[in-house]
């Protein structure tokens, strides 16, 4: 018989090879200059909003370069012949006991992505939730469905160097960071 998967939703991820030590440094010392502002987090630090032109000559200029790169092939995925610019970009500097509550990125936004910089053990992953309804449905007769198809839920475990590219429409949480480390990953933003 034949499968035709409708209304799939890509996620896109690509290890980078970026130096991690130098981001890391520079979202501390951000940190230090600002109190940041509460949007999705619970307990943790977000910085304010940064964009293409605050970020030039700093340690986020690479991973920017390398999203520029990456951004062309999401949109040919999504058959989008609009040209894609990164709008917003934030640092997150989640300390333990800290997560992400369920969320999605509006402002007009097309895609949004998560870089991992810090990612000890246990300090929680990415959520990425279907709707309501179907959720509410599929547990009723799918207990814990582990593929594409009956799954709820999918998870992503952080990796360090990583991007994950998604829809901003998509919902998503971060887990509780149950680590004694921060877990530090910069967001950002794509409009077409």
């Amino acid at each position: 018989m034949f499968i035709e998967p409708i209304f799939s939703t890509p996620i896109w991820s690509e290890i980078l090879n970026l130096n991690l030590d130098e981001i890391e440094s520079f979202a501390y010392e951000e940190k230090d200059k600002d109190c940041g502002k509460q949007v999705s987090n619970q307990g943790g630090w977000q910085s304010k909003d940064y964009y293409l032109n605050d970020l030039e000559n700093t340690p986020l200029a690479p991973l920017i370069n390398n999203v520029r790169k990456l951004l062309p092939i999401c949109c040919q995925t999504l058959e989008v012949s609009k040209t894609p610019k990164i709008d917003n970009v934030w640092i997150n500097i989640n300390p333990p006991g800290s997560y992400n509550k369920p969320h999605i990125h509006g402002n007009n936004c097309f895609l949004s992505a998560c870089f991992y910089i810090k990612t000890p053990e246990n300090c929680g992953g990415i959520y990425f939730d279907r709707g309501s309804l179907q959720e509410y449905i599929l547990s009723n007769f799918v207990s814990g469905g582990t593929n594409s198809f009956s799954s709820s839920r999918w998870f992503y475990t952080p990796v360090p160097n990583q991007i994950i590219i998604f829809p901003a429409w998509l919902s998503h949480s971060v887990e509780v960071n149950n680590s004694n480390e921060d877990r530090i990953s910069i967001a950002l933003n794509v409009k077409v």
